[in-house]
């Protein structure tokens, strides 16, 4: 029997995890989600996101130790996900949304307050939240965007405390 899930990490949330900083981010994956019933199996990743860090990682090699273990612990943490089967591809709804919003502005807010545009992969993962792979749509799990709204994407801060 196939496990439907219910949950996608969006890309912000994966890379942050990557840090394993024991911050908010981190207590609710180890902790907080699994007391409210939402276990990492409950979680799927998009290939569209691991894309995304890896390129990172091809433009921005790696120089100081930090952002070595960042590296390393996001090659680990994909592993994990990849060996349990919960990296999605995208399905021809995922591909037909896209196309209707591909051409979009869709800026993000950062932490820091500055904005960045997401790249044609991002849109994707957006898409893959809005159409899911079996029929019914992903829950995003990322920090909260304007953009999640107006593409009325379901979506969780798992950032912010409950």
């Amino acid at each position: 029997m196939t496990r439907v899930s219910s949950y996608l990490l969006g890309t912000q949330c994966l890379f942050d995890l990557g840090r394993n900083d024991g911050g908010a981010l981190q207590q609710w994956f180890e902790g907080r989600a699994p007391q409210r019933g939402l276990f990492v199996d409950d979680i799927v990743l998009s290939a569209f996101s691991v894309s995304i860090i890896h390129r990172h990682f091809a433009l921005k090699p790696p120089t100081k130790p930090a952002e070595r273990t960042l590296q390393d612990n996001l090659v680990i943490l994909i592993k994990r996900f990849g060996t349990a089967d919960q990296i999605v591809g995208a399905s021809p709804a995922v591909i037909d949304a896209w196309t209707r919003f591909r051409d979009d502005p869709i800026t993000y807010r950062l932490p820091d307050d500055s904005t960045q545009r997401c790249g044609l992969e991002e849109k994707l993962v957006l898409a893959t939240a809005m159409c899911g792979n079996n029929g019914r749509s992903f829950t995003l799990l990322d920090r909260t965007q304007t953009a999640f709204t107006d593409l009325n994407i379901a979506f969780q801060d798992p950032y912010k405390a409950p």
